[in-house]
């Protein structure tokens, strides 16, 4: 009885969890890595070949590729809310009535107000626009094009 017991901390720790086998994550890494690149310079060289098509130098090209693709991905995450919708709904519940000791269920229903946000994607909706108007915008500059549009 003469010694002292404390209680341990428990230290915090950081638990990383895989659903499957270490070596089948690390490969799944590594893949999805690779995949990103493949598909980033895939993206990029078609971006590059558009820009060079339209009359840009190469270096402006892999410029103008790599903001695009760039700014696509990070602004993905940016929504801009243009309304709500608030809607109310019905929705059923059950309440518990107990009568003489006897526990009796009561169908019933709640209205409860559900709000929805439309919003546009600023990556995915806003910045492809821009990128279309600038590309539309520099084929109307090409000569032939003048001509065609006069004709139609």
């Amino acid at each position: 009885m003469g010694e002292n017991f404390y209680e341990e901390e428990e230290e915090e720790k950081v638990i990383f969890y895989t659903p499957f086998h270490s070596l089948l994550f690390l490969l799944m890494i590594i893949f999805g890595v690779f995949m990103f690149l493949m598909m980033f310079f895939w993206w990029s060289s078609a971006f590059i070949i558009l820009f060079r098509t339209l009359g840009f130098r190469f270096s402006e090209s892999v410029l103008f590729a790599f903001a695009v693709i760039f700014f696509s991905a990070a602004l993905s995450i940016v929504n801009i809310p243009v309304y709500r919708i608030v809607k109310e709904i019905e929705v059923p519940s059950i309440r518990y009535i107990v009568f003489f000791g006897i526990p009796y269920t009561i169908p019933t229903f709640i209205r409860r107000r559900r709000v929805m946000t439309v919003a546009i994607n600023v990556g995915g909706a806003v910045i492809p626009i821009l990128i279309s108007l600038f590309l539309i915008l520099k084929i109307l500059t090409f000569p032939y094009c003048q001509r065609v549009l006069l004709a139609a």
